[in-house]
């Protein structure tokens, strides 16, 4: 299962990130803030890269 969420404050255009990875072994949670972000859709598509790009790695072994 994966989820994702964002949160935009347009007086600084800085975006907190969330995302969950969750399995049947065990649920992992990450976050990131990221600069310069315009609107909440840009913020909900890095939200979901950053998933993305994790559960890639987290398969791989890194």
């Amino acid at each position: 299962m994966l989820n994702h969420a964002s949160r935009l404050r347009h007086q600084r255009l800085l975006a907190g990130l969330g995302w969950t990875i969750k399995n049947s072994r065990e649920t992992q949670r990450f976050s990131s803030s990221t600069d310069f972000v315009m609107s909440p859709l840009m913020a909900e598509g890095l939200a979901m890269r950053k998933r993305l790009r994790r559960v890639r790695n987290w398969g791989s072994g890194n």
